[in-house]
This record gives C-alpha cells, structure tokens and sequence, in this order.
C-alpha cells in the first residue's frame, strides 16, 4: 500500500488527539522540542503529516518550513495556515529537498518518514538529507516506532492477532508494511555513518498504548500525574522497550573533532 492510499483510509490528524493515552506521545515530542528550540529558531519537519507539530510551532511565532508527500496531508496544511505565520510548505519527501537547503535549518524533525522507509538505503537516505539541511551545532529529531512493544500491544487489544496474518509465526516478526518496525536495541547503528552526537534517547509514549483504556478514564487531575510520571521515566533505557513510540534526538556536530 502506498503512502497516499494509506492515509486516505488512516487519518492522522486524529491519531495524536483522541484520548489522553494519545497525547501522551505528542505532549512529550513538544516537551523535547521546546527544551532544543528557542525563537527565532528556523525549524523544518519532513513527514509533517497534517502539521499537529509544525503548524502548532508556527503558532508560537517559529520560523518553520513543513515538507510532506501525502496530497491529502498537503491539503490539511494548507487549511491550517494562517496569515500571521511565517510557515512555508513544500509536497516532496525526505530523500528530495532543495540543494540550497543545505546548513540552514536549526532544527529538524524526522518525526514520520522512519515510520515508512522499508529499505535500509532508504533510512539512510533520509536520514542523509535531514543531517545535510541542518546546521552545526544544530538539533535534530528522529521518531520510530520499536517493534516488540507493537506486537504484544496489538496481541492485548486486537482480538484474533496472535493467530493472524501481520507477523511471520516462524520469527515473530511483524510485516513492515505499512508501517517500519526498528528494533530499539539497535536503532543508534542506523545513525553511526553520519556526523551526529545523540543527546537522548526517549520512550516517546511509554505505557500509553498499553495501558490506553486506563489512562483515557483518569480524570484531567490523575493525567496530570500521570505525565509528570512518563517525563520522569521516559529517559530510562528501560522504557524504551515498552514504548510504541520512541524519539532519538542527535545534535549535528561543529566539526570533525567532537
């Protein structure tokens, strides 16, 4: 399935807003933005999707630039724009940005291409490109999604999974179609080839899918808790096992000395 035929079905201007168990990942990606960027950051986010991220920074008075492939996504953005915004956008995809791009941007966020790109040149392409637009000293943000929390998340909440056809019952390996599955373990090779620093490696939602009937019953007074709890423990190695999404933020190195 292509990507434009996926989100006709999959609407993901929804996906983050739904419950308080899909805000978790949302609210903590902002949190991490906001610890990196300052105004008047210029920020880019390739996959922006519907733009719950870069049209809520344009909001706040960012310099951003969104690059998305999807017709309909294009569309979303477009409608969200408003005349105050210093907020340009561009239908191309992570593998085909403009060569004067090159150094400009302050930040960048990956936030959905990894979640697509099923061949590793392709990973690694992206990744390329995000690495080439950014500046030294610049932030960057990769989101992905590990793969063994997914399959014992799909097992609790899909009924008939652990019998059915979206993981290979030899390895136990679900498909990469259509979304990318990484083994979190071993995220960190996929960026040794470029010059980046990792400045953290983050359990993007935690328990959330998990525990999502749950925590879409907590009052706003229990969510509260709740995500000072997640932002507490979401940097433990340990979490990021169980997490559906995870973030791995790097930093574009100033020279080849660091």
């Amino acid at each position: 399935m292509n990507l434009q035929e996926l989100y006709e079905d999959f609407h993901e201007e929804t996906r983050l807003f739904q419950g308080y168990a899909s805000q978790v990942e949302y609210l903590t990606t902002m949190q991490y933005i906001h610890m990196y960027a300052k105004r008047p950051a210029r920020i880019l986010e390739l996959g922006a999707g519907c733009g719950a991220y870069s049209l809520a920074l344009a909001k706040e008075g960012f310099c951003v630039t969104a690059v998305e492939p999807v017709d309909r996504h294009v569309e979303l953005l477009k409608a969200g724009k408003t005349a105050t915004m210093d907020f340009t956008i561009l239908q191309s995809d992570a593998a085909h940005l403009p060569d004067d791009w090159t150094d400009t941007f302050d930040m960048v966020l990956c936030l959905g291409p990894l979640y697509h790109l099923k061949e590793k040149e392709q990973q690694l392409q992206a990744i390329a490109s995000a690495c080439r637009v950014c500046r030294k000293g610049g932030i960057l943000l990769f989101a992905y999604i590990p793969h063994d929390m997914v399959l014992a998340s799909e097992a609790m909440h899909v009924e008939g999974f652990l019998t059915g056809d979206e993981f290979d019952h030899e390895t136990l390996q679900l498909h990469n179609d259509p979304f990318v599955f990484h083994d979190e373990q071993h995220i960190e090779e996929l960026f040794q080839p470029f010059p980046l620093i990792k400045k953290k490696h983050i359990a993007a939602d935690g328990l959330a899918e998990l525990m999502s009937e749950r925590i879409n019953r907590f009052t706003a007074e229990e969510f509260a808790v709740w995500m000072r709890y997640h932002l507490k423990t979401c940097e433990k190695p340990s979490f990021l096992g169980h997490s559906n999404h995870n973030l791995f933020i790097t930093e574009k190195k100033v020279s080849s000395y660091r």
